[in-house]
């Protein structure tokens, strides 16, 4: 989740409190288990994209507000090089449902993801290590996103999965393909929720999932009941 820029107040500063970073202990949980070889962004952020270029893993971020990526790059959250602008058609806003594109819209935004498919289909032939892709976008491509790209990644981090978005994010990824293919773990927090789809094979530690879910309730004042871990 973000929110549009602002011309009185730096985008670090408008987006410092606790609620837009909730995903923080699922993505220190995933930094810390597995041995990751690349880090796929859509959807950047002044929590998430950080995190990830200190960690020092190869990264590539894709960001689809043309303003928001701009005033990033301006206050050196990231370069241009870092993350680049996934172009969507003229008048797609961050929070229209895909329901509500035109058929033009979406071939248009299907043709960019495929290409971008293709391209990591022949890089990631080099890469034998863990591969994760971070879900932070526009909300008429999310769940496009972890559709088209799911087969190339061992593990996928979604934000805003709390019951009440499934409907506007429009969201199926726990019909059966996934359930076979990955194991589902949702992390609850007072605002919004994250899940993570592990791919089956890999080694799950729910005790180091609590250590970094406790970690944020301390850090936001937050009793340690007001996270919880929902499987599947």
């Amino acid at each position: 989740m973000k929110r549009k820029p602002n011309k009185d107040k730096t985008m670090v500063e408008l987006m410092e409190g606790w609620s837009w970073g909730s995903h923080t202990p699922c993505l220190k949980y995933i930094l810390a288990k597995y041995d990751i070889g690349k880090i796929v962004e859509q959807g950047t952020g002044v929590h998430s994209t950080p995190l990830f270029l200190e960690s020092g893993i190869k990264y590539q971020g894709y960001e689809e507000d043309a303003l928001f990526r701009l005033q990033m790059i301006e206050e050196g959250v990231y370069s241009g090089e870092q993350v680049s602008l996934l172009t969507l058609p003229n008048g797609v806003n961050i929070m229209q449902m895909f329901s509500e594109l035109s058929d033009t819209d979406v071939e248009q935004i299907i043709f960019e993801y495929d290409k971008l498919y293709y391209e990591m289909l022949e890089e990631f032939k080099d890469i034998s290590k863990v591969k994760l892709l971070f879900v932070d976008g526009f909300t008429a491509t999310r769940n496009l996103c972890i559709n088209m790209w799911n087969t190339l990644f061992d593990i996928i981090i979604v934000h805003d999965t709390e019951p009440n978005s499934w409907e506007h994010y429009q969201y199926n990824f726990r019909n059966e393909y996934f359930k076979e293919h990955f194991n589902i773990i949702s992390v609850t927090t007072p605002v919004p929720y994250t899940t993570m789809l592990i791919r089956k094979g890999l080694d799950i530690d729910y005790d180091l999932i609590r250590k970094y879910m406790n970690e944020y309730c301390d850090m936001n004042g937050w009793t340690y009941d007001q996270m919880d871990i929902i499987l599947g």
